[in-house]
């Protein structure tokens, strides 16, 4: 079953309970061990905010910069003539010196969604001058091969604003 498929008959594998645990091992170099920071998660599924008071929106505790991001799956979700506006917006709303930990799927460049998206990408959707730090992998879980995905492999890259 293709990505799309899933979302229409509510078949959402890559869904999970708990905080997953490769975000919880790479915290550290995402806050760069800051305590209360303020993480973002873009393209995170089923998460929904809503609040009543105009005043609590205006808030300064609601800013737009954050300490870090984890990004599982969100920029290779991203139509690949989308990409650029996509990290322009994750630049914007990281503070200056934020970490980023991104998840991507090691896919061939045919298929998608999710797309592939290569070290040299992120190198050059970020503006980095230097390739970004691969963190970490994992095969696809069990749940995910549903999708097609059996020896797919992902890989954790680390970039710094």
């Amino acid at each position: 079953m293709d990505w799309k498929g899933c979302w229409e008959k509510d078949n959402l594998p890559w869904h999970i309970e708990d905080a997953h645990s490769k975000f919880l091992l790479h915290l550290d170099k995402i806050t760069e061990k800051k305590n209360k920071a303020k993480i973002f998660f873009p393209l995170c599924g089923k998460v929904v905010g809503v609040e009543y008071i105009e005043l609590a929106l205006k808030h300064p505790t609601l800013e737009t910069n954050f300490d870090g991001v984890w990004d599982r799956g969100g920029l290779e979700a991203v139509d690949v003539d989308q990409r650029g506006k996509y990290t322009d917006v994750m630049k914007f709303v990281m503070k200056r010196g934020a970490g980023c930990v991104l998840e991507i799927a090691d896919r061939s460049e045919e298929e998608g969604p999710p797309f592939n998206v290569s070290a040299v990408d992120i190198t050059q959707l970020y503006d980095l001058k230097a390739p970004p730090e691969k963190v970490d992998y994992e095969p696809a879980s069990e749940i995910l091969k549903s999708m097609n995905v059996d020896g797919m492999i992902y890989y954790y890259y680390k970039i710094q604003s």
